[in-house]
Parts: structure tokens; sequence; C-alpha cells
């Protein structure tokens, strides 16, 4: 049961650089550079 957790964990950490990359092409650069600064 563990493994089905951590299985979800990583899959979601590389969902979240393209998720501010795709909030920079909507046009939020305040957006992208918070991100970028994080």
């Amino acid at each position: 049961m563990k493994t089905l957790a951590d299985a979800p964990t990583p899959s979601d950490m590389e969902e979240k650089p393209p998720a501010p990359a795709s909030k920079k092409h909507s046009g939020d650069p305040e957006v992208a550079k918070a991100a970028s600064a994080s």
C-alpha cells in the first residue's frame, strides 16, 4: 500500500514543473517569475 502512495507522489511532483510553465503561456509573467524565484 505504501508503494501505491509513493507512485502518485513522484507523478505529482513531475507534473508540478509543467504546471507553472503552462501558466507562463497563459500570460502570467508574475506567476512564472514567482515559480522561478521559488
